[in-house]
């Protein structure tokens, strides 16, 4: 576990500054950079190596910014001895090197550190001039090497160029061996002293010349006289006008427990531990130790030395840290450690403000609070009880140390599914909660838990908003509620997916989740998924086989839903009348969807509100819920899917307020919707009412779209034609209406036997019960009951193209509608074959608010003057009347009215058109009522007849000329043969 951080503390500065005004000497500034307040519990460092080992105490003892990083050789010990105190002074750590290289893991706690000088310890032999060179990139300050020509020397110069002289301890010991001056570090290094070396009988010089220097007030002697000979201890004596002291012991061991006891008092905050055997751990522990104000005790490779075991005793730290791997303190010792620290209540009850630390067997027998600044540890093999209708709250923060294991959590609802309110409940932060046993308790952890893995539920409601990862979690007969946080910590699929067993509501996992960078979910985990998920910017894969209940998705994101053939996706509801999102899913971003099943449900299966969705594909899939796409940019590719139409409830209104519509669509483009019942058509199944699909789009320029009955829908709404659209025999527009804009056409291609038919979407005459579709929004404004619509724009740009798109209208019959044709400007409409009844105006041609010369200035104004590109509708062997009579019968202005023009007067302003052109219409008017009797009786006369209604005005420079727009033709109007 990574410890937790802080700046060193104040009582360390205090005490540091206190030993200095009491002693009259100077010492080394405490360091500015932050030391832990280590987590209390057992807990280790290590690292593939020795060198892993240095880097991951520094990590977890010093923040960015260190003011000096000490870097030794990890091969020999003599040369960071003195180092090791030297680094506890100055607040920094001692990394180790290779002679000749930086290993990875140094390298990158270097980065880190970011440490403002470096200095290495030793010559050239132990780290290589090439090493120091690379050192620079690691610090703006400077590499300085502090050498000798042998350990005493170094170990002189180490002092010299740390402690400032009248220093009020100076610690000695042997030079040959490291365990004594290793326990020393420590202490040494939390109180501004020195660690010198010397031999075992005599003192070298340049040491005797440091001493000279110090002038310590107090020397202590470390190890018995077989380091550090008698000899050697009354010559020290010389150099201080103090005492000599010297701490030993039977053994190393020994040696480290003593001087804990002299420099230690009870309840210290940490102690570490570090193998006896060598000396690396240990050597990267004591600058950390010295920070933390705690003591380096050894131990052996099978036990805690007695010794050591009563030391431990004595001081009852919060915390005790491992130096190094199982292979340098076996997990044997690290069981037994857990008796030495602070010891915890087996029985609990009510609120604490104070840090505790839990072990053994502890019983929660009524609401107990942890306070918000205040820690639980809970160690390892510790089992917690939760009586009934009693509740763990921890408002602080747990800690579980790492390695931790064997850790319990037993709640009254072992014997079957708990109840509803929490036992325990994590309102603050838990950076691991790991390998925990959780039986009959519901659990609740907030979003400061950082993981939680490797875990088992049983018979535990558990939620989880943790912001950390999530995996390898075992749920059995468990409901899960993962809130606020990303689905990718959380696997579903893979070697971490978490498992899941019981029945559908026990495995059911409901989301209130998002998706910031991959997920997956599957079956493979025994999940069921409810709620909602939100794709931000990351991807959700859903593999085949998956289950959604109630689930809603919003897909901001890449959403990839993949079922096959004979394993689907689905979607459920838990009733068609349910107020929750079955199988609703939203679009903002890239969503593909294939071989999916969306059962009934109250609200679309799949909807999108104004978001612009980059891209949608879906295809292969089976709906008993509406398809609603609003404001989509972009062209859906919508293929071989089925829509059985059922009737689903509105949800904005009553439970008989219904909307039988499996597909309502308002997209860029509609071409991608494929309707022209071929191979990859989508389908309508039979149902009671009318498979009705509504538009509010467009087919886009250079795009084409066909509309067939084998598809079994009926077609509603607003289609805007850019492109080009095709209608086959039997197809059905029901309150529809067709703008055609641009250069754009359609083609409504009946035939005798399978007329096209547009009528009024309250014909009941087409199957279906007409008081179903009240207040249904066909179109924009909610216009009802009025139209069945063509709407000819013509080419919107107003440069000079000397062409028309020429659409064909054949075997189409207009029923029931207040208008059926409106003819825009510059278009070409041939209608034939067809049939107009009980339509008011079959083709309106109405006068524009604009006039051509109220127009910009364009190309085509500086042309010789021109006929305008008028607007043709060709009509022949239409009907138009009711139930097959003549529409004119017998009056010449039924059909003016039809064309919408009005009498020839009030078409065109006295003098709009000079005399003779008002004479040459005037001339084809009287031909046109004149000829009445042919058009009502069907004559197969060839007349052909010019309906002017609006005026082109051609500027030139002699002046300006006027000419009428010739919108309709009318040829011989026979009864067709449908």
């Amino acid at each position: 576990m990574t410890l937790a951080v802080m700046h060193v503390s104040a009582r360390v500065i205090w005490m540091v500054a206190a030993i200095s005004l009491a002693l009259g000497v100077a010492v080394p500034a405490a360091s500015a950079a932050a030391v832990p307040d280590v987590t209390p519990g057992v807990t280790r460092i290590s690292g593939a190596d020795r060198y892993e080992v240095s880097a991951r105490v520094a990590q977890e003892t010093y923040d960015p910014g260190v003011p000096v990083v000490f870097i030794a050789t990890g091969v020999t010990f003599p040369d960071a001895l003195s180092g090791a105190a030297a680094a506890g002074a100055e607040g920094g750590p001692v990394l180790l090197v290779k002679q000749s290289a930086i290993p990875a893991s140094i390298a990158t706690e270097l980065n880190r550190l970011d440490p403002e000088r470096i200095v290495v310890l030793g010559g050239t032999n132990s780290v290589s001039a090439s090493v120091q060179a690379q050192l620079a990139a690691y610090t703006d300050g400077d590499v300085t090497r502090i050498g000798g020509a042998n350990r005493y020397d170094v170990s002189a110069a180490i002092s010299a160029t740390t402690f400032p002289a009248g220093v009020a301890t100076a610690y000695v010991a042997t030079g040959s061996s490291f365990p004594d001056a290793l326990s020393g570090a420590a202490p040494a290094g939390s109180s501004g002293a020195p660690v010198l070396l010397v031999k075992t009988t005599s003192i070298p010089a340049s040491v005797a010349a440091e001493l000279e220097r110090l002038a310590p007030s107090d020397i202590v002697v470390l190890g018995g006289t077989a380091s550090v000979s008698t000899g050697v201890e009354t010559q020290l004596a010389s150099y201080t006008d103090g005492s000599v002291e010297r701490v030993a012991g039977a053994n190393r061991y020994e040696v480290s427990a003593a001087l804990s006891a002299e420099s230690y008092a009870p309840g210290v905050p940490v102690a570490y531990i570090a193998t006896g055997k060598n000396f690396p751990d240990a050597l990267s522990g004591a600058p950390a130790a010295a920070a933390q104000d705690g003591p380096v005790l050894l131990v052996n490779q099978d036990t805690i030395p007695a010794g050591v075991a009563q030391e431990l005793l004595r001081l009852r730290p919060a915390t005790i840290v491992i130096l190094g791997g199982s292979a340098s303190v076996p997990s044997k010792v690290e069981s037994d450690l857990v008796r030495y620290l602070r010891n915890a209540p087996s029985d609990v009850c009510g609120p604490t403000e104070s840090d505790v630390m839990w072990s053994g067997t502890v019983t929660v027998s009524c609401f107990t609070f942890i306070g918000q600044q205040t820690k639980l540890t809970i160690l390892s093999g510790t089992t917690i009880l939760i009586e009934e209708d009693a509740r763990l709250t921890i408002g602080g923060e747990l800690v579980i140390p790492d390695g931790s294991s064997g850790i319990r959590v037993i709640g009254p609802g072992a014997d079957g599914l708990p109840q509803y309110h929490y036992h325990f409940d994590v309102w603050g932060r838990a950076e691991n909660i790991q390998g925990v046993a959780f039986t009959g308790v519901t659990v609740q952890f907030n979003s400061g838990v950082q993981s939680l893995s490797e875990s088992t539920f049983e018979d535990s409601a558990v939620n989880y908003a943790g912001d950390g990862p999530m995996y390898s979690n075992r749920f059995v007969g468990t409901p899960l509620r993962l809130r606020h946080w990303d689905l990718a910590n959380a696997p579903f699929d893979g070697p971490e997916a978490n498992s899941f067993a019981g029945t559908e509501a026990e495995r059911t996992v409901m989301l209130y989740a998002t998706v910031l960078t991959e997920a997956t979910l599957s079956p493979a985990s025994g999940a069921l998924f409810s709620g909602h998920v939100d794709v931000f910017g990351g991807t959700l894969n859903v593999s085949p086989g998956t289950q959604f209940v109630d689930v809603s998705i919003k897909a901001w994101g890449t959403l990839s839903i993949l079922g096959t053939e004979d394993d689907p996706v689905v979607f459920e509801g838990t009733s068609s009348n349910s107020s929750s999102l079955p199988g609703q899913i939203e679009l903002g971003g890239d969503v593909t969807i294939r071989h999916a099943r969306f059962g009934q449900s109250t609200l679309p299966a799949v909807y999108n509100s104004s978001m612009s969705p980059a891209s949608l594909t879906i295809s292969d899939s089976y709906f008993e819920a509406p398809l609603v796409l609003r404001g989509f940019a972009g062209r859906p590719v919508i293929e071989r899917n089925t829509f059985a139409s059922v009737l689903a409830p509105d949800p904005q209104g009553g439970p008989n307020d219904t909307k039988p519509l499996p597909m309502q669509l308002q997209v860029d483009d509609l071409s991608g919707v494929v309707l022209d019942g071929g191979e990859n058509s989508n389908v309508f199944e039979e149902s009671p009412f009318t498979q009705v699909v509504n538009f509010n789009g467009e087919i886009a320029a250079e795009s084409s779209m066909t509309l067939s009955p084998d598809t079994g829908a009926v077609y509603a709404g607003l289609i805007q034609v850019a492109g080009t659209l095709h209608a086959q025999p039997g197809t059905v527009f029901k309150g529809a209406r067709i703008r055609v804009v641009e250069l754009g056409s359609i083609d409504l291609a009946g035939s005798s036997s399978k007329p096209v038919v547009f009528t009024d979407y309250a014909d009941d005459s087409i199957g279906e019960d007409s008081s179903r579709w009240d207040e249904f929004p066909v179109w924009e404004d909610n216009v009802l009951n009025e139209r069945a619509w063509v709407d000819f724009d013509g080419l919107r740009s107003w440069s000079p193209h000397l062409f028309t798109v020429p659409s064909r209208i054949s075997f189409t019959e207009f029923r029931n509608a207040a208008y059926a044709i409106e003819l825009g400007q510059r278009s070409q409409v041939d209608i034939r074959d067809s049939r107009f009844t009980n339509v008011q105006t079959v083709v309106e041609a109405p006068l524009r608010e604009w006039q051509p010369e109220s127009m910009p200035e364009s190309p085509w104004q500086h042309l010789p003057c021109l006929p305008p590109f008028s607007s043709v509708a060709t009509i022949e062997r239409t009907w138009f009347g009711d139930s097959g009579k003549a529409a004119i019968d017998g009056d010449p202005e039924a059909l003016v009215l039809a064309l919408g023009t009005g009498p020839l007067p009030q078409a065109y302003p006295d003098g709009a058109l000079s005399s003779v052109q008002r004479a040459a219409l005037e001339e084809q008017w009287n031909a046109i009522m004149s000829s009445t009797a042919a058009l009502e009786s069907g004559s197969s006369g060839q007349s052909s007849y010019l309906v002017p209604w609006d005026t082109y005005t051609c500027h030139t420079p002699s002046g300006t000329i006027q000419f009428p727009w010739l919108p309709v033709r009318i040829t011989e109007t026979l009864a067709p043969s449908f």
